[in-house]
């Protein structure tokens, strides 16, 4: 059984072509070079590589692909060690497709994920996703929703300053 770290949808796992939750990869695995190079340039970092577990999330597949496409992204709150869901593109908050997302039943949606903290209390720190990744995927998306039109110019100022590239305790 796995659990979806931002929706908590449980997928029992027992048929791969039904499989909804998947492992994601933060750092996309086809970018593993520059990954490297990135990875290299950092002072303090406890991801050991692209299949680190610090390079991943269980995420169920039509989040995954909003993610992958900077359409969604997880503020870092340093403070607080939290992991923030927000949706950058508004268009997702009233897709009719969510039914695509999101498993019948499931009382969830995008509208209401956004702003909520990520499940991960039970995930020891070795295991948590990286700040950093999760920081660099965050400044990346946040620029794609302002060259697309999804966030205005103070938007953008507010989101980057919730990023914060170095968390802490360095992970």
């Amino acid at each position: 059984r796995v659990t979806c770290m931002v929706s908590r949808v449980v997928d029992d796992q027992s048929n791969k072509q039904d499989q909804r939750v998947v492992a994601a990869h933060l750092w996309p695995k086809s970018s593993a070079a520059s990954f490297e190079r990135w990875k290299s340039s950092l002072i303090n970092t406890t991801c050991g590589g692209i299949d680190d577990t610090a390079n991943g999330l269980f995420l169920l597949k039509g989040i995954e692909k909003a993610f992958d496409r900077k359409r969604v992204c997880f503020l870092c709150d340093p403070f607080s060690t939290k992991l923030v869901f927000t949706v950058l593109d508004k268009a997702l908050m009233v897709d009719s497709k969510g039914h695509e997302v999101f498993p019948a039943g499931c009382p969830t949606s995008f509208a209401s994920l956004n702003g909520c903290e990520i499940g991960r209390p039970s995930i020891s720190a070795e295991k948590r996703p990286s700040f950093q990744i999760l920081s660099k995927h965050a400044l990346c998306a946040v620029q794609n929703a302002f060259n697309r039109g999804w966030i205005n110019a103070g938007q953008k100022a507010q989101h980057e300053a919730s990023i914060q590239v170095v968390s802490p305790n360095g992970t």
